[in-house]
């Protein structure tokens, strides 16, 4: 399903994360989140690409054996930027509230959300992005790696050595 259309459902919603890196690497307080997205999305890029290097030579084979660790990655990478999507708008959001609460220190911000529930859920949106993308989205380059390896041995080890 990822060639469906030379790939363009993929491509498109590649676009769409990219965008958002981008938008969260511009704003101060979600750069590093926009730079974890950004590198996640590369990782999945990469393992793409090498999937339809992959089914245009050796066949399909590597594709279907690492679909499972493939969606797991895309899985990430899509929950990352939706968490970061939210962050975003949240960011939007405490802007606002803090404006009119005359909340300017991050101690006056911490102790109006205390007692301030909306702001409370805001904070929690971007903290959430925050440690999503401090402890996810960093993994999946190394996933990404390995199933850029190409390990054939599920395919290539004799059926009798299962027993």
């Amino acid at each position: 399903k990822l060639t469906r259309d030379r790939g363009q459902a993929l491509k498109n919603l590649f676009a769409e994360i990219g965008s958002t890196a981008a938008r969260a690497a511009a704003d101060s307080a979600l750069m590093p989140l926009g730079a974890a997205l950004g590198k996640a999305l590369e990782a999945v890029g990469g393992v793409t690409l090498r999937f339809k290097d992959w089914s245009e030579g050796a066949g399909l084979a590597l594709p279907i054996l690492n679909a499972r660790p493939f969606l797991e990655l895309l899985g990430d990478l899509i929950v990352g930027w939706q968490l970061l999507e939210g962050a975003m708008i949240a960011g939007v959001a405490l802007q606002k509230i803090y404006a009119a609460a005359g909340a300017v220190t991050s101690a006056q911000r911490r102790a109006w959300a205390r007692e301030h529930a909306e702001a409370a859920f805001y904070e929690g949106k971007i903290a959430s992005a925050g440690y999503f993308a401090s402890t996810i989205l960093p993994t999946i380059k190394g996933r990404a790696l390995g199933i850029m390896a190409g390990d054939r041995t599920p395919i290539e080890m004799l059926d009798v050595s299962l027993g």
